[in-house]
């Protein structure tokens, strides 16, 4: 696996890809945003990606459980967010 550290670096991503498919994980900011596509099926493939997830998922539990993720709700998380929105004018019109 590689060095990914889940919300620790804003520039960091993975990709964890197989034959049966692509899931990168990036950092952004207090967040960790998973995209791509996978089909599971019974093979060495699958259960190779399915490892390399669950890894991913693994590290991500330890540093949320580490920061007391548990203490927080997310609807204050969300109203941090739109504290730090800036709206600007649209340029193009």
């Amino acid at each position: 696996m590689s060095n990914f550290a889940p919300f620790q670096n804003d520039s960091q991503s993975v990709s964890i890809s197989t034959d049966v498919g692509e899931i990168t994980f990036e950092n952004q900011g207090d967040q960790v945003n998973m995209y791509g596509n996978a089909s599971f099926t019974i093979d060495k493939q699958s259960l190779e990606l399915a490892k390399q997830l669950q890894q991913q998922f693994a590290e991500m539990v330890d540093f949320l459980q580490k920061n007391g993720a548990s203490q927080i709700d997310h609807a204050q998380i969300a109203q941090e967010q739109q504290a730090n929105v800036t709206e600007v004018a649209n340029p193009f019109l």
